[in-house]
């Protein structure tokens, strides 16, 4: 979107820990969007700090405030989780859009 790299991103999961916000303008129109740590499910998290979990709460936070909320899915899965759902249910019962996208399209093999 932006056309610049301006978060650390990989393969490790809890690698992204802070909400980055960037704003920009699209169409004119002014545009703030917050890139926030995945959420994984509580006994997949990092517990040897409360450093994951504090992210996880960042990025509900964010979610509150948002008018539109983006739920990333990884393409590879190819099934809904019990987590995701909960997350989306999270968003709409926040009266926030939900809009869904999956990544790693790429690596799907017939």
């Amino acid at each position: 979107l932006l056309k610049q790299n301006r978060v650390i991103a990989g393969e490790m999961p809890g690698l992204t820990r802070d909400a980055i916000a960037v704003e920009w303008s699209w169409r004119g129109r002014p545009v703030k969007l917050v890139d926030t740590a995945g959420i994984r499910k509580a006994g997949k998290r990092d517990r040897s700090n409360d450093i994951e979990d504090l992210a996880v709460q960042d990025a509900m936070r964010a979610m509150k405030v948002a008018d539109a909320a983006v739920l990333v899915l990884d393409a590879e899965a190819r099934v809904l989780q019990k987590q995701e759902l909960a997350i989306a249910d999270a968003v709409v019962k926040e009266g926030r859009s939900l809009v869904v996208a999956a990544n790693k399209m790429d690596l799907l093999v017939d």
